[in-house]
């Protein structure tokens, strides 16, 4: 069954962002499963990407126009923003730490809290098999640390810290 180019690329490039998507959303969440899960969406779109520039390139040889290779460009630009969306992310937390924090809340949760040297801060949540990090930005003044954010509802009782 052969589609056309337009239905391909809609394809391809919603696939793609579902992956981006996702990524992007469950990177400060932790849980059991999701590198599964993230690794089956990416492997479902890059079957379908496979199948779909060989669909172009063959398409290409019989009609030698470049307009049947659009669907192609698309997963290749969808895969280089998955790529950079990735260490987009993950250079977030490359910064060095220069004071850690870690708070046990019963049973098997903890509450961390990571400073870092360009003035942002990572707050944990960690339960069973799970963690929920927030990110914000955090002053020092007089030897007392202010955060951007109060939490007082996560069992950190002050946005100030000496």
């Amino acid at each position: 069954m052969k589609f056309s180019p337009p239905i391909k690329t809609i394809l391809v490039l919603l696939l793609w962002l579902a992956c981006i998507y996702k990524l992007y959303v469950d990177f400060d969440r932790e849980y059991l499963f999701d590198s599964l899960i993230h690794k089956a969406l990416i492997i479902i779109a890059s079957i379908v990407s496979a199948f779909v520039i060989n669909s172009d390139f063959s398409q290409y040889r019989q009609q030698k126009m470049l307009s049947s290779l659009f669907p192609s460009f698309t997963a290749v630009l969808c895969i280089a923003g998955l790529l950079l969306t990735t260490y987009l992310l993950k250079r977030q937390d490359q910064t060095r730490t220069i004071y850690y924090a870690v708070r046990n809340t019963g049973g098997l949760g903890q509450i961390t809290l990571d400073f870092r040297e360009n003035n942002t801060y990572k707050l944990g949540r960690h339960h069973f098999m799970s963690a929920h990090y927030q990110r914000g930005h955090y002053t020092l003044k007089d030897s007392v640390i202010y955060l951007d954010k109060s939490y007082a509802a996560e069992q950190i009782m002050s946005d100030r810290f000496l």
